[in-house]
């Protein structure tokens, strides 16, 4: 048997968690780390420059720049012919489109840079790079590779970036 007592309490304990859920839902409590979340601030642009080293880029090869976040997406991109990089030249920058406005400057750090290339016949291009991530609150993130060597035989790299 049920005293007035113990149903007094439950109906007490049950008023508290529907009064709770009302404010969690209108907005009104704070959720602890919610604030973390929401203030990581999302990619606005992101540009990469290249040195050719003492072997060009032919000005028909095909580059494609991607930055991957660490899950996976893509969330810059750049794809382009781009012209000849004559030998001990700098190119860019070049702008990469945003592909994922929604990756956040903890998603893009520990992602990757990866570049691949389509070569016309045989092309090897020797190069160091410097991209640069921006993001809504003017930070940035980015890597920046020496020593670069790609072609026919060797047409992709990946970096991680920091």
């Amino acid at each position: 048997m049920i005293t007035f007592i113990e149903q007094k309490d439950a109906f007490m304990r049950s008023v508290k968690g529907i009064a709770l859920a009302a404010t969690l839902a209108a907005g009104l409590m704070a959720v602890p780390g919610a604030e973390a979340i929401a203030a990581e601030p999302a990619i606005k642009a992101s540009d990469i420059r290249f040195h050719t080293n003492d072997d060009d880029k032919d000005y028909d090869t095909n580059v494609r720049v991607d930055v991957i976040d660490r899950y996976g997406t893509v969330a810059a991109h750049l794809e382009g012919v781009l012209g000849l990089f004559k030998d001990n030249t700098d190119n860019g920058p070049f702008s990469l489109t945003v592909q994922n406005p929604s990756a956040t400057k903890d998603t893009v750090r520990g992602g990757t840079l990866k570049i691949h290339l389509d070569t016309v016949g045989r092309d090897e291009w020797r190069f160091n790079l410097n991209l640069i991530v921006r993001f809504e609150d003017n930070s940035t993130l980015g890597t920046r590779v020496n020593g670069i060597r790609m072609s026919h035989k060797i047409p992709d790299g990946t970096w991680g970036i920091g």
